[in-house]
């Protein structure tokens, strides 16, 4: 193989300039790239061997327990086709696991899950150790960060960062994309959400002289609401105060071309538990990857160009059809695209003064079209929903409400593990399935860019993107 890249990336043939330039040596720099991603590959396999004997277990899985076993001793090879038979193992493998997972609609066993992790790995590798040529360099690292990009997805592994940013600097510089811009303010249909966003029963602290410092935000929030257990929206900037992101993310064409070859998970459509979508929501909704361009195209800018005249023309508890929604969700998008951290300041000071320094434990990003929906549920941290661009209405039932929201009803579609996911459509409830929703009391809030909900552990919360919209939350 180091033959093949000498010949391929020697001195003569090393360009002077761009991203692809020579080392001080002479050699073309992507020379070094399939043996770093080797090295890497044969580490993150190393597991490897006894996903394949889980797999030989289940004899309709045989098939690709071999495929997989042939691919992975084609990586250590020294052979020089090895790179060419990796993939075609590799491949055989994906296909077979890709449609067990489309007919099962989740992975049927865990190792099942790891084998799809393995086979993206190996492709990877195959993909930059088989690029034939320099003009191909480019190509090659956008398809083996993809790949690596489906497997980070599956399992959010750092690892894999590590093997993309091997490869990122090759990526070929797009074309400036327009997609236009998420809203910094979402007019409903002539309503004022300032007023709304003010008169929905939930505190809202607000930038003061007592609040000058985020420590002074981090110290009146934890005597005021944390050790209260008090929902609170803590607005206008106070902690989101110098985040580049309220501005850079809303031009969602920016996105497009800084990192639209990146793989991300797409809800489409929406949950629905029998309300008023009916059929057509709950036998659409379907998970898909996509890439961010695509993402864009497809989703956010149709949504951005549609949703002024929606919200206009239809009541505020409207939404759009199901076919044209689509939500990155609970994605950990600054895991896999670190750059993206540069824009944000995590309120660690806030999260330390009340865990006891444990600081922020988990931060997700929630990307979609107008008319998203997150059925109500409870998480097991302290969360701040923080958001970005456009605008969230989010209804919020305290933990003394449990016994009225169903969730521990056997079949009615709440989780039965943990009983944390209410299986009532809230805003358009079916009060003969659940009567007893019928007295649960609730408290609204709108999100507008700049705010910041606390909502305490245990705190139930429905969420309904009003407009195109980036949110961020962190768990505390």
């Amino acid at each position: 193989m180091a033959d093949v890249l000498d010949d391929l990336f020697g001195d003569d043939e090393a360009p002077t300039t761009t991203a692809s330039q020579s080392n001080d040596d002479g050699a073309h720099p992507f020379r070094d790239v399939p043996q770093r991603l080797r090295d890497a590959a044969s580490e993150a396999l190393s597991s490897v061997h006894a996903t394949v004997a889980e797999l030989s277990k289940r004899p309709e899985w045989v098939r690709i327990a071999n495929a997989l076993a042939a691919a992975s001793a084609a990586v250590v090879s020294s052979d020089a086709d090895s790179a060419s038979a990796a993939a075609e193992h590799a491949a055989c493998a994906e296909a077979a696991l890709w449609e067990l997972l489309q007919e099962r609609k989740q992975w049927p066993e865990p190792c099942t899950r790891e084998a799809f992790i393995a086979s993206q790995v190996i492709l990877a590798w195959a993909t930059v150790a088989r690029c034939a040529s320099e003009a191909d360099v480019g190509a090659a690292a956008v398809a083996a960060t993809r790949h690596l990009d489906r497997a980070f997805v599956m399992c959010g592994r750092p690892e894999l960062v590590v093997m993309i940013g091997f490869i990122e600097a090759f990526v070929p510089q797009r074309e400036a994309v327009s997609g236009g811009m998420l809203p910094a303010r979402c007019d409903m249909g002539g309503v004022d959400v300032d007023t709304i966003a003010s008169a929905g029963g939930i505190a809202r602290m607000q930038p003061s002289e007592e609040t000058a410092t985020l420590g002074d935000v981090a110290a009146t929030f934890e005597a005021a609401y944390f050790r209260k257990r008090t929902p609170v929206v803590l607005a206008n900037g106070l902690i989101t105060k110098g985040w580049a992101a309220l501005e850079a993310w809303r031009d969602v064409g920016a996105l497009a071309t800084a990192h639209g070859h990146r793989i991300v998970p797409v809800e489409v459509g929406r949950h629905s538990h029998g309300g008023h979508d009916g059929a057509d929501s709950s036998s659409s909704w379907r998970e898909c990857f996509l890439t961010l361009g695509e993402f864009v195209d497809q989703f956010l800018r149709p949504s951005l160009q549609r949703f002024p005249e929606d919200l206009k023309a239809s009541p505020r508890g409207s939404l759009p059809p199901a076919a044209a929604v689509g939500y990155v969700a609970q994605h950990g998008l600054f895991e896999q695209i670190p750059k993206l951290l540069r824009d944000i300041r995590p309120p660690a000071v806030i999260a330390n003064r009340c865990n006891g320094g444990r600081g922020v434990l988990k931060m997700n990003t929630w990307l979609g079209t107008h008319g998203t929906v997150t059925p109500l549920h409870y998480d097991s941290y302290d969360n701040f929903l923080v958001q970005v661009a456009g605008a969230k209405y989010v209804r919020l039932y305290a933990v003394d409400q449990t016994p009225f929201l169903h969730a521990d009803d056997a079949g009615a579609g709440g989780n039965l593990a943990q009983r944390n996911i209410c299986p009532v459509d809230v805003e358009h409830p079916d009060l003969e399935r659940f009567p007893k929703f019928a007295e649960a009391v609730h408290t609204d809030v709108v999100l507008l860019p700049g705010d910041a909900l606390f909502i305490p552990q245990g705190v139930w919360h429905y969420v309904r993107s009003l407009a195109p919209s980036f949110s961020v939350n962190f768990w505390f």
